[in-house]
């Protein structure tokens, strides 16, 4: 889709796309290649850090409803292993506790 197409779209004055296009570009989101379109920079730098925080936060939040609940962390880390086809949280706790 091009910037004119995409300013329709959206119904902004094209100006409008092209200022948001360079400001994506200059702030190294995005890059282009001319005659073929825009294409956006994965920079797993920037992107690691901003992931961790995202899944510590989703998860201080599900732990929160689940302890509301009255799921216990043992509770939590079996509900975890079945969804996710793992026993690894389980195995690991009760090798621990056999020591």
């Amino acid at each position: 889709m091009s910037l004119r197409e995409l300013a329709l779209k959206l119904t902004v004055n094209p100006n409008t796309i092209i200022k948001v296009y360079d400001q994506l570009e200059t702030e190294d989101f995005i890059y282009s290649k001319p005659g073929a379109g825009y294409y956006v920079k994965v920079d797993h730098a920037r992107i690691l850090p901003r992931r961790r925080d995202l899944f510590q936060e989703i998860t201080e939040e599900y732990i929160s409803k689940a302890l509301q609940l009255g799921y216990s962390g043992e509770d939590m880390s079996k509900e975890i292993s079945q969804l996710t086809g793992e026993n690894m949280l389980i195995r690991d706790r009760k090798d621990k506790s056999d020591d």
